[in-house]
């Protein structure tokens, strides 16, 4: 007598595009089918309106949707499959579905400045919608826990009719973002800003640029959800929030395959991918100096550490005298400020080991130094390891 075969749950992946961040949700969903053969996972890149009358038509068992309007998300509620919502624009109400902890991921970037000294603080986001308020609320209740207020940008900023400012249309491809420039230009200084996800906070870089804003002298950054490739390309580069985008997709797929066998009803209830810690980079890696001269030679270092400049270079940049700088560097930095263009050379060096494949004489020449020995020696002292050793145990081989 044969046994009855369990056959396979047929799963559907539904959304646009498969950007990066879905991508990572993919990799968790991947990861649990991997686990539990059997889910036959089918994914199609299109509209879901599009797609849900085939899901229907076909019988699938389950499914993960985006669901970007209330349209969409009715229908998919009616449809009776069970699913977990993706991409929302607001709460489902009787659906589960994935998005960040995003008031945790406020609170870590908060934690992040408070670390540094800073004292003021400001949130961008050019959306209402649910995952950004939760942001500024946790970034802001964080902060008002520390006895300080935050500056909040409001996307009906408007720019009056002849006011002059230092952002004029057509000078980038960068458009439409004036009213930010105003407001950039009346927060208090040095300002730790988180805004709302990566991409955001890499337009406001540019518009730093544009501007004359130094970041991080003036103006700190951090984004959300980590995105390397966007952090990378920023300049300078983006510090960001790290989500579990993954985890949170193994875990819906788990929920998701609970509610299919019945164990569990669906119910309008989030899957939050954890906000896990702050991935500092030259962004907001910097403590707050509210001296206009110790905090333009810190800018002029960061800038041209690659060239060989000298402390009588940093003086000048800095509008100061010597022997009044180096005091301010020893107040703000505890080191010289020839200590400090060390620091940041090595600290060039040494990321460059773990993301790149950079000989050690290109790495030595791309900081400036005299030589290739004078490096290592160099990097050795403030490492522990000399530079070969330092990449073949944390990065390339």
């Amino acid at each position: 007598m044969k046994k009855n075969r369990q056959r396979n749950l047929r799963v559907a992946f539904v959304v646009p595009t498969l950007g990066v961040n879905t991508r990572h949700i993919l990799r968790g969903i991947c990861r649990y089918a991997a686990e539990n053969l059997s889910w036959h996972l089918r994914i199609a890149f299109d509209q879901t309106e599009r797609v849900l009358p085939i899901l229907r038509k076909t019988g699938v068992d389950g499914a993960f949707m985006a669901l970007q309007t209330p349209n969409v998300m009715a229908k998919a509620t009616a449809s009776k499959i069970p699913c977990i919502a993706l991409q929302c624009f607001d709460i489902p109400e009787k659906l589960p579905y994935l998005t960040a902890a995003s008031c945790d991921a406020g609170r870590l970037a908060a934690e992040h400045f408070l670390e540094r000294g800073f004292r003021h603080f400001a949130y961008y986001s050019m959306s209402d919608l649910f995952w950004a308020r939760d942001r500024m609320m946790g970034f802001s209740e964080r902060l008002a826990q520390a006895g300080y207020t935050t500056s909040v940008y409001s996307t009906h900023t408007k720019v009056k009719p002849g006011t002059k400012t230092d952002w004029q249309p057509g000078r980038t491809w960068m458009k439409g973002l004036e009213g930010a420039v105003q407001w950039l230009h009346t927060l208090s200084k040095p300002v730790g800003l988180m805004a709302c996800d990566d991409n955001i906070a890499y337009d406001l870089l540019e518009v730093a640029e544009e501007v004359g804003i130094h970041v991080p002298e003036e103006v700190s950054v951090v984004g959300v959800y980590n995105d390397e490739t966007i952090c990378a390309a920023a300049r300078p580069p983006l510090s960001s929030v790290a989500i579990d985008l993954e985890q949170a997709g193994y875990d819906a797929a788990e929920l998701l395959n609970s509610i299919i066998t019945g164990r569990k009803k669906p119910e309008g209830r989030p899957i939050l991918a954890a906000a896990t810690h702050v991935v500092a980079r030259q962004s907001s890696d910097i403590l707050a100096i509210e001296d206009s001269e110790v905090s333009a030679a810190v800018h002029f270092i960061r800038t041209k550490f690659n060239l060989p400049i000298r402390v009588a270079d940093i003086v000048k940049a800095a509008n100061s005298s010597r022997r009044s700088l180096q005091l301010k560097f020893r107040q703000h930095l505890k080191r010289s400020i020839t200590e400090e263009v060390t620091r940041v050379r090595i600290e060039y060096i040494a990321k460059q080991l773990l993301e790149s494949h950079m000989s050690i004489d290109s790495l030595a020449a791309a900081a400036a130094f005299d030589s290739t020995s004078h490096m290592i020696r160099t990097f050795k002292k403030h490492k522990g390891v000399p530079p070969r050793v330092y990449r073949k145990t944390h990065g390339y081989v």
